[in-house]
This record gives C-alpha cells, sequence and structure tokens, in this order.
C-alpha cells in the first residue's frame, strides 16, 4: 500500500477519530473506504453525463413535459 497525507479540518479529524472509535475501525480503514465510494460515485455521474451528450449529440426530437401530458392525456 502506499502512504497518502492530506490535510483536513480539525473538525473533519475530530469526526473521524470519533467514528473511527465508534465502529471499532481504524481512520485508515474509514478513509479508504469514504475514498473508493466517492471516486465510484465520480466515475458513474461522469459516464452518465458522456451518456447524455451521446444522446443529445444524435439530435433526436425532444418534447417537453407539458407536451407528452398533452399527447397521452396525463393532465390533472
Amino acid at each position: 500500500m502506499t502512504i497518502v497525507s492530506a490535510l483536513i479540518p480539525e473538525e473533519l479529524y475530530k469526526s473521524l477519530r470519533n467514528t473511527s472509535k465508534l465502529l471499532n475501525r481504524s481512520s485508515s480503514f474509514l478513509i479508504r473506504e469514504a475514498l473508493t465510494n466517492h471516486l465510484e460515485e465520480i466515475k458513474e455521474d461522469m459516464e452518465d453525463y458522456n451518456d447524455a451528450v451521446e444522446i443529445l449529440a444524435q439530435n433526436n426530437p425532444r418534447y417537453s413535459l407539458e407536451e407528452i401530458e398533452k399527447k397521452y392525456d396525463l393532465e390533472d
């Protein structure tokens, strides 16, 4: 494994320390889990963004919610 150091606010450090004690896990474990989860979320967001860009590039017709509600008689 590689050692990484980072400067974090004191309150965040206290929260990390308290949570690690509460869960009986090391701070390193919690940091790895948080970083892994956050990076996975970013990856999924980027994949969604790229999918949306591809769909928009196809230049298919677009309809507003109001148009769809009217067409399919879904209005309240």
